[in-house]
């Protein structure tokens, strides 16, 4: 069941979640702020269940099978075709 995310904007969290879309970026070591984004949070039930859907659809939509095996037939097929290019081209290889 998808929930909104509060976290530190570091790393891949600071892409992974989009501030006030999917969830909530505070600052490390921001006590006040991360307590006032839970109180909005648990006080508010229609952000709440908005963001809660939108993260469930996003998940859904990103990382289903058909997407994630479309997605790395893609790769393979880049890597593949990267590499009959180079050895194409660098017949020493």
């Amino acid at each position: 069941m998808a929930k909104p995310v509060i976290c530190t904007p570091v790393g891949a969290l600071s892409e992974a979640v989009r501030d006030g879309k999917n969830g909530y970026h505070i600052m490390p070591g921001d006590i006040d702020m991360l307590v006032e984004k839970v109180d909005l949070l648990l006080s508010d039930k229609e952000l709440h269940a908005r963001i809660s859907a939108y993260n469930h659809n996003d998940i859904r939509n990103r990382f289903d099978v058909d997407t994630i095996a479309s997605r790395l037939g893609d790769c393979f097929e880049q890597v593949i075709s990267g590499k009959s290019r180079q050895a194409s081209s660098n017949p020493r290889r």
